[in-house]
């Protein structure tokens, strides 16, 4: 078998992930293509500097990272990259097999885009799938979605050539969320994105991801800013923040006492949501036997009981 040419840098920023780098770092590198995976260290107390130590590979550089949030940890590997196309995965996450090969391919046929983008996968703690999310339809360009303000799906899916993403300063570290959002409308802004439902990214929802950590509050602030600075370029070439003008970060004060309803919330959410394309799709068991793994996580929730009543029911309507 012909193996890729190496054309690619991965960057994996990680803080305290000694439970998960090893499969993550394993997943990228078994990557075809693969020229080098820059990993971040931003601060780690525990065990990850050992585990990334035991893993004997010429391809992964380790780096320490300035300990000042995501967006610095993700332009300390972006600058440091040396191969002609970008991509990220976070330390807790996997990429399934051949992704980058096939994106990067993609993209040397293709030198008038600057990206491609993906679907992806949800998994939880333990790796098991939940729900494929913007992995239907068909292959299109969405630079004109991402003009609009209207992201698709995660920058972890993304594959980007380097020197575009160079071009205009890497990651905002003003965004303490939502730096990856505002990065692809940025992107968007100089070059053509391309986006193939194919998934190419396991996103895992556990406790300790940003989104379960962080106030809801806060996250939607600067999702908010995101939008509104790239309708700000769109109109005018320039944004609040490009001229030195963006507003003040309120104050949050982050509580994690509801980070268990809420990530239990999210995965029985996207464990419904599968259900219901699996049966809407055809495959009527698989859609009630994700509906009954929702209850199982959720016992009390009386709108999967419902969904599981309307199942059935339908599916023995189907069988008279």
């Amino acid at each position: 078998m012909m193996t890729s040419p190496q054309t690619v840098s991965v960057i994996m920023p990680a803080r305290n992930a000694e439970r998960t780098i090893e499969k993550s770092v394993a997943s990228v590198l078994a990557q075809r293509g693969l020229g080098e995976l820059i990993v971040v260290d931003d601060g780690s107390t525990d065990r990850t500097r050992d585990v990334l130590d035991r893993i004997s590979d010429r391809r992964i550089r380790i780096i320490q990272g300035p300990g000042a949030g995501i967006a610095r940890a993700l332009n300390a590997g972006l600058f440091e990259a040396r191969f002609a196309y970008v991509a990220r995965c976070d330390s807790d996450d996997l990429y399934p097999a051949d992704r980058l090969a096939r994106q990067s391919t993609w993209l040397d046929a293709n030198p008038e885009f600057i990206g491609i983008s993906g679907g992806f996968v949800t998994i939880d703690e333990a790796g098991k799938k939940l729900a494929s999310l913007v992995s239907d339809g068909e292959a299109r360009e969405v630079t004109n979605d991402l003009r609009e303000g209207n992201v698709l799906t995660s920058l972890c899916t993304w594959l980007i050539r380097r020197n575009s993403i160079c071009s205009i300063g890497g990651v905002r570290p003003w965004f303490e969320t939502a730096e990856d959002v505002d990065l692809q409308f940025r992107l968007a802004g100089i070059g053509r994105i391309w986006h193939d439902p194919e998934p190419t990214y396991f996103y895992r929802l556990h406790h300790q991801s940003i989104t379960h950590t962080r106030q809801s509050a806060r996250l939607h602030f600067f999702d908010d800013m995101a939008v509104k600075f790239n309708h700000q370029r769109m109109t005018h070439g320039r944004d609040d923040l490009d001229i030195g003008a963006a507003p003040a970060v309120p104050e949050f004060s982050d509580c994690n006492n509801m980070k268990h309803t809420v990530l239990r919330r999210q995965v029985v959410g996207h464990l419904t949501a599968q259900a219901w394309r699996d049966f809407h799709g055809g495959r009527k068991l698989d859609g009630i036997a994700g509906l009954c793994s929702a209850i199982r996580r959720h016992p009390t929730s009386l709108a999967c009981w419902r969904g599981l009543a309307v199942m059935i029911l339908r599916a023995a309507q189907s069988k008279k």
